[in-house]
């Protein structure tokens, strides 16, 4: 989906007929980190094996051992990988080893200061195999040190800033000017190519970011650098100055998007920097609020006020954040509102459109009440979900391989489909029958889209089982549910509509991806989780005899 912004294809591929010992021959680095990538998108290369359960072998032996006063039935989640290797006694995958060949390049590159941008975009490559190997969920994970590191190389190289906003160094500290690190670029394409590459990693590490509670590795008010040339404009090699571009630091950047410098890439990248901007405002909000900053808090509250006394929503910040998320994806081009045009789909636009409704639920999410019906949280969370949802039954009427698209999608599907079951379980208090049917069918929709995106996508294979985790959750109480499902659907459609899938439909949450390890567990059925609902229903209602 990037590659062909985090290469030049045409100067890529004629780099390929050279001979390996020219110079312009593609390094190791990158060559290593190609392969791991390549080898998802083959059926003649075995896939790396995922461990898609909730416990492995041996894991009490080993806390029992090493934390002994840890309660080992609550460790339902392993979040280092390297221990479902080890318990499952295979060797490194094709892909592993390659990934693991790269890094080693690169750190060779690094002490040797010889080819850091082509280390740079293997260190992106490398990001983006553990972000879709669903390495990810926690401080811990590969993908979220991966993605740190790609940023702070960036931050090293210089990359960060350029024209008049390099840093004021104070002359008297011993430190190498920027541009002794990198030689000056050779032409516009080879000046571009580094560009991309920072945002490429910042990209990453942003959208990442919106996933956890961490704060991010830079702060976007230190980045003063221009946006990526239009695609047409990147391949043909074009020059444009600087003072016609758009830079990070403008103030109407995610509101304004002139022709000459927008297209689809752009705006998935301007969605990135809407979901640091949420993060950030969630992140410190208490932080600041406390500092007496007057963009925090409004004329009816004050830091002396206790916590409970004050809403977030009154603060000045929250509300020209808002603005900006509500106005963000009215604001695009004409030429570039739909991201499926006669079938067609633009990855980076899908990308976008999503990205920009998962930032409507992150910047609510924390303020929503869901016993509230008048809660304008609770009304931004539900069209923001709502709207992903529609973006999904949009790409699920074309061809398009799905496993194709940018992680940040997938996060926006299982986070919609988070929203759903909440909402499922408001109608299941009000015992509205009909909000329950429909809220029901679109979780499962959304498990289906999640889990077929993980025949290839193992990030995508692992969120349906957190959705069916949290469906339990919210469900576990509600002991006639599923037979209110399945007897007012005999009832009006008719038994074979009842009957259930095949084992191997992707559309059950029993199917287990090809994405399997020695110790896969199967995720339980949808029916036991939804066997539990009370509901109690009007004298006159004709499915109290269910």
């Amino acid at each position: 989906m990037h590659a062909g912004r985090l290469f030049h294809g045409p100067t890529f591929l004629s780099a390929l007929d050279l001979p390996p010992t020219d110079p312009r021959f593609p390094q190791p680095v990158i060559l290593h980190a190609m392969c791991a990538i390549g080898s998802m998108y083959t059926a003649d290369i075995a896939p790396t094996p995922v461990h898609t359960g909730q416990y492995f072998p041996g894991k009490r032996a080993i806390f029992a051992r090493t934390t002994p006063l840890v309660d080992t039935d609550l460790l339902q989640d392993e979040v280092f990988t390297g221990r479902w290797l080890k318990f499952a006694a295979r060797p490194d995958s094709f892909a592993e080893q390659h990934i693991k060949y790269a890094k080693i390049e690169m750190e060779n590159n690094i002490d040797c200061g010889e080819y850091l941008v082509e280390s740079m975009q293997a260190q992106v490559l490398i990001t983006w195999w553990y972000l879709n190997q669903g390495r990810w969920s926690d401080v811990n994970s590969q993908a979220y040190f991966a993605s740190g590191q790609g940023l702070r190389y960036g931050n090293a190289l210089g990359l960060i800033k350029t024209g008049a906003f390099k840093i004021l160094w104070p002359r008297k500290l011993a430190y190498k000017k920027e541009n002794e690190v990198l030689p000056r670029p050779l032409s516009t394409i080879d000046e571009e190519t580094r560009r991309n590459a920072f945002w490429l990693a910042y990209a990453l590490e942003r959208g990442l970011s919106s996933t956890n509670p961490h704060a991010t590795e830079v702060d976007d008010t230190d980045i003063d650098q221009v946006l990526p040339l239009r695609s047409d404009q990147f391949d043909l090699g074009i020059h444009v100055a600087l003072e016609d571009r758009q830079w990070s630091h403008d103030r109407n950047l995610l509101l304004k998007h002139p022709p000459e410098c927008t297209d689809s890439f752009v705006l998935w990248l301007k969605t990135t920097m809407l979901l640091s901007r949420v993060k950030s405002f969630n992140v410190r909000f208490k932080g600041r609020y406390q500092a007496g900053d007057a963009a925090y808090y409004s004329p009816t509250s004050s830091p002396a006020s206790g916590e409970a006394e004050y809403d977030p929503r009154d603060a000045p910040v929250f509300h020209d954040l808002n603005h900006a998320v509500l106005s963000f994806r009215r604001s695009f081009p004409p030429h570039l509102r739909d991201p499926i045009q006669d079938g067609t789909v633009d990855p980076h636009l899908y990308t976008a459109c999503v990205g920009a409704h998962v930032a409507q639920i992150l910047l609510h999410d924390p303020h929503m009440n869901a016993k509230d019906p008048a809660c304008q949280s609770l009304n931004q969370v539900s069209k923001g979900a709502r709207a992903v949802l529609d973006l999904m039954y949009s790409l699920s009427a074309t061809s398009y391989d799905i496993s194709l698209l940018d992680q940040l999608t997938f996060f926006a599907w299982i986070l919609a489909g988070r929203v759903l079951i909440e909402l499922l379980k408001i109608a299941i208090d009000h015992n509205n029958l009909e909000e329950v049917f429909a809220r029901h069918s679109e979780i499962c929709f959304v498990h289906s889209m999640l889990a077929k995106a993980g025949e290839r996508m193992p990030v995508a294979c692992t969120s349906p089982l957190s959705l069916v985790n949290l469906q339990l959750k919210l469900t576990y109480r509600a002991d006639r549910y599923k037979k209110l499902i399945y007897g007012s659907l005999a009832s009006i459609c008719g038994e074979q509509f009842v009957e259930p899938l095949a084992e191997t439909s992707y559309h059950r949450p029993r199917y287990v991806s090809p994405f399997h390890s020695a110790f896969v567990d199967p995720a339980p059925s949808i029916a036991p989780l939804v066997s539990a609902v009370t509901i109690t229903y009007p004298a006159e209602s004709p499915l109290r005899s269910f």
